[in-house]
């Protein structure tokens, strides 16, 4: 039974009170959707939509002309409110319309959207949402247009970082990013001349082309195995493209000096041809090589040493994971 108590019928309120009402985020990600198999007189069919943003689920329904295509996969989508009315049916909010959202936003920190399906561990989402906020505006930017296509953010969020060495499991490449973001930028405090900005872009973006890389295999003794792109052409390269379309298509006011700087990061040694590569030229280079190195080889020593009796870590209290170098 509809229930048609109009919730918020001030004439003067806006889609953001709205948006506070239900308190809500203005953009979502879409979680599922489906349509009404009864069919309005109307000659309209009900939709119905799951969504998901800032840790919050939300239904809601709308009428649309019959024929009217589901939207598909898990974008961002922002909902058209029915003349900031809040009305219910059955628990979901009545809305004029779902829309995609079309171009990314600074203003949204897009791990807030990610489902909590893609990660087994919600706090590494969470440390994700922190690190992301350490980006200035441009740089949220950037990064939101690489992740804005939702498979690719998916695949980001779920993916390992390779397939028998270092977090070699689902969301190893997440964890081992973010590893990456902690180490080097701590580091850069400490460098009077490394850029904090610079360094902290390029470890986000350092390993983004391994969501391109690796797929499931049915391998009884390997989880992941690489794809086509990963056997032809390895992650670098990958996620430098990725990098270049996203500034072309979403963020061409991107600053040209700092895109220059960040093209160098994302290319150097590419290639083992001396005419087309660069050694590496800048100091947030080695603050995130140094990072990377560091993550993968506490992730492989974290295992090999994993259930040794040895003394643990003085500063890990009660943890369970065992530390070879310090005895009890």
């Amino acid at each position: 039974m509809m229930n048609n108590s109009d919730k918020h019928t001030n004439s003067s309120a806006t889609i953001e009170d709205w948006h506070d009402f239900l308190q809500i985020p203005p953009v979502s990600r879409l979680v599922s959707n489906s349509i009404s198999t009864n069919l309005e007189p109307s000659g309209t069919q009900a939709h119905h939509a799951s969504l998901f943003g800032d840790g919050k689920r939300l239904e809601v329904q709308w009428n649309e002309a019959i024929g009217s295509p589901l939207i598909h996969g898990h974008p961002l989508v922002k909902i058209i409110p029915r003349n900031l009315s809040v009305l219910f049916d059955g628990g979901a909010v009545l809305i004029e319309q779902l829309e995609i959202l079309k171009s990314p936003l600074a203003s949204i920190n897009i791990f807030s959207t990610a489902l909590p399906s893609w990660l087994n561990n919600l706090e590494l989402r969470d440390k994700a949402i922190v690190c992301w906020n350490w980006l200035d505006e441009k740089n949220r930017l950037l990064l939101n247009s690489l992740l804005h296509d939702d498979a690719f953010f998916k695949r980001f969020c779920e993916g390992p970082s390779s397939t028998s060495n270092h977090h070699a499991y689902r969301n190893g490449n997440l964890e081992h990013t973010i590893e990456v973001i902690h180490i080097a930028t701590l580091n850069c405090l400490h460098i009077h001349n490394a850029n904090y900005q610079l360094a902290l872009i390029f470890a986000w973006l350092h390993d983004i082309g391994k969501a391109d890389e690796y797929q499931s295999s049915n391998s009884p003794d390997k989880q992941y195995k690489l794809t086509s792109t990963g056997y032809l052409h390895g992650h670098q390269m990958t996620g430098f493209y990725k990098l270049l379309e996203a500034r072309t298509k979403y963020t061409p006011e991107y600053p040209e000096s700092t895109f220059n700087h960040l093209r160098h990061l994302m290319t150097a040694r590419m290639s083992s041809d001396p005419l087309n590569y660069r050694n590496a030229q800048m100091i947030e280079y080695d603050l995130v090589q140094l990072a990377d190195i560091l993550s993968a080889k506490g992730n492989l020593h974290s295992d090999a040493f994993c259930g040794l009796p040895f003394g643990k870590h003085p500063f890990l209290g009660n943890s369970k994971t065992p530390n070879f170098r310090y005895e009890l």
